[in-house]
């Protein structure tokens, strides 16, 4: 028997809306990484120009 046609269209906006979330949940972990990581490199050159040694 094949899937009804309301079975598939809501497989498929289930799916849509997971898709959407994700990738909004992974732009914002990114944004905030590369605020966390320009962050942090904007000290370690700071401290490296004051002959500071990196604290890796």
């Amino acid at each position: 028997m094949a899937p009804s046609t309301l079975m598939v269209e809501t497989a498929m906006n289930m799916y849509a809306v997971t898709m959407v979330v994700m990738a909004g949940v992974g732009t914002g972990i990114g944004l905030c990484r590369a605020g966390l990581w320009r962050a942090w490199m904007t000290r370690e050159l700071a401290a490296l120009e004051r002959g500071r040694p990196l604290d890796i």
